[in-house]
């Protein structure tokens, strides 16, 4: 695993977590924040923590930050103005990948036109994972990769029960791959395997599909 170095402005419960995550995953971290009682938990947890305002320039230069891969910037409700601050000095100090978790639709647009690569909304993305599961129960996962494709967990629809791969047309009339599936055997122990064509797929199968997210998005509709 590539080792990188990351920067954490903010330690409430989402830049501790994720501090700790990858502090955990090797990466070195250094973590800062205003409250003195967040950094001295935090010392534990990450490479180095310190007490510092982010909303002075002077005082972000001191840390000698130059080698920082990317900068995480997670401040709370009453900090949007310290946010935009500190995404603006980071930027200035030549750190290319800035990550802002935004409190607002304003406040994503605000730090992305100052030179934020990339903003999440932690709560909205949580309600929207949380609606996808609810309504799609038979789907146990679904990551989003790059230029528009998915791949999705989900149980094997009905109307391809007793099919080949082939027969079942999941390339031909869906335009999607199977890339995986698990199958849990009569003795109950549980195999995976890396199908081709001429596979069949049965009830209680889980595949693992890739695809356009469109595409995907139709397929999970099949009654299972």
């Amino acid at each position: 695993m590539k080792k990188g170095k990351f920067l954490v402005v903010g330690l409430g419960n989402f830049g501790s977590n994720l501090a700790r995550r990858l502090f955990e995953r090797g990466q070195e971290v250094i973590a800062i924040d205003l409250n003195d009682k967040k950094i001295i938990e935090a010392k534990d947890y990450v490479s180095e923590a310190v007490v510092a305002d982010a909303t002075q320039r002077e005082t972000l230069e001191q840390l000698g930050l130059g080698t920082i891969d990317t900068a995480v910037i997670s401040l709370g409700e009453d900090r949007i103005d310290a946010s935009v601050l500190a995404t603006l000095h980071l930027r200035d100090m030549g750190i290319k990948n800035i990550i802002v978790k935004a409190i607002s639709p304003d406040h994503a647009r605000i730090v992305e036109t100052i030179g934020a690569t990339e903003i999440i909304s932690p709560e909205k993305e949580a309600a929207l994972r949380l609606a996808e599961r609810l309504s799609t129960p038979h789907v146990f996962e679904q990551i989003n990769l790059h230029e528009g494709y998915t791949l999705v967990e989900m149980m094997c629809p009905k109307e391809l029960w007793n099919k080949t791969l082939k027969d079942a047309g999941i390339r031909s009339k869906y335009g999607l791959t199977v890339v995986w599936i698990k199958r849990k055997k009569p003795d109950g122990k549980e195999i995976s395997m890396v199908p081709r064509p001429d596979d069949m797929v049965i009830e209680g199968d889980v595949l693992f599909i890739l695809g356009e997210e469109k595409a995907i998005e139709g397929f999970k509709k099949l009654k299972t």
